[in-house]
């Protein structure tokens, strides 16, 4: 007998999850039997508890609520079922044969390797879950992932933060045309906003995502970045402001552009790169900006005060000397008031939104029972694959395939013999006796389409990684196959500056045929470039910048470098060594900060938003608006910048030597900005 079964019981949690995945896919045959049966389409309540193995003996109560929580699972996986009332007050239950298999798709191998990445968005949970969820069910229609490296993965993004329900409540609303009206956060830790749209569509910039819209209370379109909107609801009443003639992508660019000014500084040489790196280059130790973020200059200028300095506008050599002057404010951080309680984080209007069995919270469970049910499909499909081959494919291990195929051996639509899965396999091939009519793959739920979308999306900013073509072509197959479910996702207008494609290719190269690689580097912390050797280890994506892991053997350990921060990238003809292979990315702490020395700090609680971007521990009260916390110091050079460039919303209390630094640091700033000749 199988896993979850009487003779085989797993104690635990995940003794409960198998019996439960087994329930959930007895039921899926028990309605697919009858919807192929040729007679009674439907089933009764009363018979699938009679009927279907873990129902009988459960009470009236708990039995009806099981059984509306198990077809609403099935629902979520991409089974559409029916349900009716006949004139008895039966209810029954309908699969809807002709909407429940994935149409047949052929996929190139280079759109494979674009669908297996964006499934890899998966990994750290979010929308993530709901990509490789799809690519599962892809997988299991015929797509075969390359023996290639996969050449980008995922730390953190939008995609793995998201919460799925927000994408698939604004897709709904908008392909039926409604007025939303949505919770919106400035930033984390101060009230919402409640706000009234007629939505447009999700757009994907530079790795990030945005709700593109007419705001009817500001009436006009706006913007605003998908991390910050939470409980979206339709109303009942028809959207009337339809999308500008201006692209939604335009629209996007154009709101992160506002509050840009021209700008000319003077940097010394091979310094303060990350300020200069899209500035004009004038030849005389000058650079100009034509738009530059105001606040990213003067904050990213006073950081970079010892090489570097703003010429003019006056206003902003004003502002960063202000900015350093908070610095040295030792009356910045007023802590005489009472301790308040800082978050202002609202519960969930219903409570729905906080059951565990939300799709937001479904997630992991859905692409378990996700990946189960199309463990036969698979099968069917590559016959001559081996268990290893299919763990592979369908992003499993060895293990969990062993596990589902486990469960899958004691599931039948009731648990007569000959209404049971039959099936015999070893490490070379599973053959399949008896489907039970399982040989499906299930369709593509709107919410795993989006998420293949979107994260498909971020890969066209990838040209140097990924083939644009190629994710161009499967995002369009995607589309073809959703109708109008994923209209409101619209295509980017990622555009990467061909110095960056060619690093992104080289890596690529470097990794797959696992060769070393040199480039010059610019490291934030030194403020110096050096010619650097190291054994690639992968590429991954942080937020929204790209990253290598690497192992330096001149510093004796994985180091981690931006790709916008290197130059003159060669593969080398050696190879690298395999002691590359032993680090695994933490997607919750990428860049290895965990074991770092931490700063105690005072943070603004205006600027809490910060804590979800830079590892910020935060006590759960605040004085006067000021929230003690911590946070680890990496390299010291690098945090003294980071302290000095948020002077107004962080003030470092400790350790000694970090604040002395901000301090002399500052009063050179003011120093420079202030002489009467350093014009």
């Amino acid at each position: 007998m199988g896993i979850g079964s009487a003779d085989k019981p797993i104690k635990g949690n995940a003794g409960q999850e198998y019996v439960a995945l087994g329930r959930h896919i007895s039921l899926y045959l028990a309605l697919l039997g009858a919807a192929n049966s040729g007679g009674n389409a439907s089933r009764t309540s009363e018979w699938i508890r009679k009927s279907v193995h873990d129902y009988k003996d459960k009470s009236d109560e708990a039995f009806d609520k099981a059984l509306r929580r198990d077809i609403q699972v099935l629902r979520h996986a991409g089974i559409p079922i029916s349900h009716s009332r006949d004139a008895s007050g039966h209810t029954h239950y309908q699969l809807l044969l002709e909407q429940y298999a994935l149409p047949d798709m052929e996929f190139t191998p280079e759109e494979v390797m674009a669908l297996s990445v964006a499934a890899g968005f998966g990994n750290t949970g979010g929308l993530g879950d709901f990509s490789q969820s799809g690519w599962t069910k892809l997988a299991a229609s015929g797509a075969t992932r390359s023996k290639q490296v996969i050449p980008v993965h995922t730390a953190v993004s939008d995609m793995t933060l998201v919460q799925p329900v927000v994408i698939r409540d604004i897709n709904t609303i908008i392909r039926n045309g409604l007025r939303m009206s949505f919770e919106y956060k400035r930033q984390p830790g101060v009230p919402a906003e409640r706000r009234l749209m007629d939505p447009w569509g999700l757009v994907t910039h530079h790795n990030r995502v945005y709700l593109v819209g007419f705001d009817v209370g500001k009436g006009a379109p706006r913007v605003f970045r998908i991390l910050r909107v939470a409980s979206v609801k339709a109303r009942d009443e028809k959207a009337t402001h339809p999308p500008v003639q201006e692209s939604l992508q335009t629209l996007v660019n154009d709101a992160l552009l506002r509050s840009q000014t021209a700008a000319t500084l003077r940097v010394d040489a091979d310094k303060a790169y990350e300020l200069i790196e899209e500035a004009q280059d004038n030849g005389d130790g000058t650079f100009f900006f034509e738009k530059a973020s105001m606040d990213w200059l003067v904050r990213t200028a006073l950081s970079y005060a010892d090489s570097a300095e703003v010429l003019e506008p006056d206003e902003i050599r004003t502002q960063i000397v202000e900015l350093a002057e908070k610095a040295l404010d030792e009356d910045l951080v007023d802590l005489s008031g009472e301790l308040t309680k800082w978050r202002h984080d609202e519960v969930a209007e219903e409570p729905a939104q906080n059951s565990a069995h939300n799709v937001s919270t479904m997630g992991p469970r859905i692409h378990r029972l996700v990946r189960i049910a199309n463990v036969i499909p698979y099968f069917r499909r590559h016959p001559n694959k081996s268990m290893m081959e299919a763990a592979t494919d369908l992003d499993m291990t060895h293990e969990e395939l062993a596990a589902a195929l486990n469960t899958l051996f004691v599931s039948g639509a009731t648990q007569n013999t000959e209404d049971l899965i039959d099936l015999s396999w070893d490490f070379r091939k599973v053959n399949i006796i008896d489907s039970q009519g399982m040989d499906k793959a299930l369709r593509l739920t709107p919410t795993e389409a989006s998420a293949l979308l979107l994260a498909l999306e971020s890969l066209e900013s990838m040209p140097g990684l990924i083939d644009p073509q190629a994710v161009q072509s499967a995002a369009n197959k995607i589309r073809g196959i959703m109708d109008t479910k994923t209209e409101g996702i619209y295509d980017s207008l990622a555009t990467t500056p061909p110095e960056e494609s060619k690093i992104q290719a080289a890596l690529a190269t470097a990794v797959n045929t696992n060769k070393k690689v040199r480039f010059d580097y610019w490291s934030p912390g030194t403020n110096e470039s050096s010619t650097r050797t190291v054994d690639p280890v992968r590429v991954f994506l942080a937020d929204s910048e790209l990253y290598l892991s690497a192992w330096a053997e001149d510093r004796d350990a994985h180091r981690t470098f931006r790709l916008d921060r290197m130059r003159g990238v060669e593969v080398l003809e050696e190879y690298a060594t395999p002691k590359s292979a032993v680090v695994e990315i933490d997607p919750t702490d990428p860049f290895g900060f965990s074991s770092s020395q931490r700063a105690t700090l005072f943070l603004h609680e205006s600027a809490s938003w910060m804590a979800d971007y830079h590892d910020i521990t935060l006590s759960e009260t605040a004085r006067n608006g000021w929230i003690e916390g911590s946070m680890p110091i990496g390299r010291d050079s690098w945090f003294v910048r980071f302290a000095l460039s948020n002077a107004d919303r962080i003030q470092v209390i400790s350790p000694e030597n970090i604040r002395s630094s901000i301090l002399d640091t500052a009063n050179q700033a003011i120093a420079r900005y202030t002489r009467l000749e350093s014009k």
